[in-house]
């Protein structure tokens, strides 16, 4: 029996029942291994409102101001916002729209930190001009690690010689009792205590009274902070995370964030950000590169979707068996290259950028290295293939360690990526993208074999999945 869609669009004050106007194809896929955000999903519609649009729009009510909910048999699959909507075609009624429905929850249009909280005549009048308009630092961990510059620091308050010489250190208050500042310039390195005071503004910032007979700044000076005496705020990987997704405008599945917390909390991350940005696409670009994890989705929100190579059955959220209900609907193909060195640049100087330590698995000292170069061997390649990558956000030696190992677990040997057409009755509510599960195909010699779904397709006629199958080592350790 075929499944029925359903959509209602709010528009104009309205709730429209568009649902015998809608059957599409609807496609949700996760990257479970690559560490890429999750993809948007959306859907093009054209649809017939029984209204005058022309009218509409010009009473004030925008269409691009429009959202849908879309639904299967009476669940919702999507819940977005119309993007790209056309009207007013001479060629066609006045009610027909075109426009495009593409899911909210990914769509972060926060900025952080706030738009006041930078160093100008309100906040800081006697400040270095040299540093005028800048952001105020976001710090998390101990950038420097007690070893190089970390993060920036801006000289407050530096025309009067009796008044306090402050140097900003970081936008909000900090953890850490001390802190070591570099001035670059006149290169010299001492250590100072933290204070927290109010900006001009009333915001609480961290600062240092740089005032010593010592040690001499002058206008223009570049200073840094190396966080020696505690962190700013918690560095665990899990934590940052949780911080990051509640500075962004997305809905959060609280119960799954905190799950996947403790899961990512044995990674210690230190960085920074002075300039403002999206919390998504930091994570984007800082953590989902080197943390095994990725951001799934559901109507709901977002929730981050941890990896462990110690998954097992009793871990899966279904169990599929070949038969009526799951029938196999491609071949079984090999998804990307393996690895068999990796090497990874941490330990940044924020001063120069220059990356002070490599963490490095190589076939002579990684079991996934050693077992991806025997099964590779002899290809065109000889089984040899070596990534490098670099963070911004690692300066502990066992973190560096352990994300090496990690990347090794997931990426090493080849993945295989196969597909199959569900009966939605009975698997409808289970076999969601980005979920981990297990099928049996006597065919392919599988017997509750781990997988991920990285894509299902939901039609009126069923739904259809594509399965990542994860090798491990056993086979090759023998």
């Amino acid at each position: 029996m075929a499944s029925r869609w359903g959509l209602e669009l709010k528009y104009a004050g309205r709730t429209f029942d568009l649902s015998d106007q809608v059957d599409v194809q609807l496609t949700a896929s996760f990257s479970v291994f690559s560490g890429s955000l999750a993809e948007v999903s959306e859907v093009s519609l054209t649809l017939d409102l029984g209204i005058d649009i022309a009218r509409a729009v010009e009473d004030g009510y925008d269409l691009s101001g429009a959202t849908g909910v879309l639904s299967l048999d009476g669940e919702r699959v999507l819940v977005g916002r119309a993007i790209k909507p056309v009207y007013g075609d001479p060629r066609q009624g006045s009610g027909l729209v075109a426009l495009t429905l593409r899911e909210s929850v990914i769509d972060d249009t926060a900025l952080h930190p706030g738009p006041l909280a930078k160093v100008d005549l309100t906040s800081w009048p006697d400040h270095d001009p040299n540093i005028r308009d800048r952001v105020y630092p976001e710090v998390f961990g101990s950038p420097g690690a007690g070893v190089c510059a970390g993060s920036p620091a801006y000289l407050l308050d530096y025309v009067n010689p009796a008044d306090p010489q402050y140097a900003l250190i970081a936008g909000h208050t900090v953890d850490a009792a001390t802190v070591r500042i570099h001035n670059s310039t006149q290169e010299w390195v001492d250590t100072y205590d933290v204070l927290h005071v109010a900006d001009g503004r009333g915001i609480a910032v961290a600062v240092v009274n740089l005032i010593s007979p010592a040690n001499l700044v002058d206008e223009g000076d570049e200073l840094w902070v190396e966080w020696s005496g505690g962190d700013a705020r918690s560095g665990k990987a899990g934590d940052v995370l949780a911080r990051l997704l509640s500075l962004s405008s997305l809905r959060i599945d609280p119960g799954r964030l905190d799950a996947a917390v403790q899961g990512l909390n044995d990674f210690a991350l230190a960085g920074y950000y002075d300039e403002r940005v999206s919390p998504l696409e930091y994570v984007g670009d800082n953590l989902l590169p080197i943390l095994p994890f990725t951001l799934s989705r559901d109507v709901d929100g977002l929730f981050p979707l941890v990896y462990s190579h110690k998954i097992t059955e009793r871990d899966a959220s279904f169990h599929l068996v070949v038969g009526p209900d799951c029938v196999p609907a491609s071949p079984v193909t090999y998804d990307g290259d393996p690895v068999t060195e990796l090497r990874l640049e941490y330990l940044p100087r924020a001063d120069t950028g220059e990356y002070l330590a490599t963490a490095i698995a190589t076939e002579d000292d990684n079991d996934y290295a050693a077992t991806a170069r025997l099964r590779y061997r002899g290809d065109a390649h000889d089984g040899r293939y070596s990534v490098e990558i670099s963070t911004d956000i690692v300066y502990d030696l066992a973190t560096a360690d352990r994300i090496v190992a990690q990347h090794m677990e997931r990426r090493a040997l080849r993945a295989r990526t196969t597909q199959y057409d569900l009966d939605r009755r009975v698997w409808g509510t289970l076999v969601r993208a980005g979920r981990f599960g297990t099928i049996t195909d006597p065919a392919r010699a599988w017997t509750r074999k781990p997988c991920w779904v990285i894509a299902r397709t939901d039609t009126s006629l069923g739904i259809g999945v594509t399965m990542l199958i994860k090798d491990e080592l056993t086979r090759d350790m023998h």
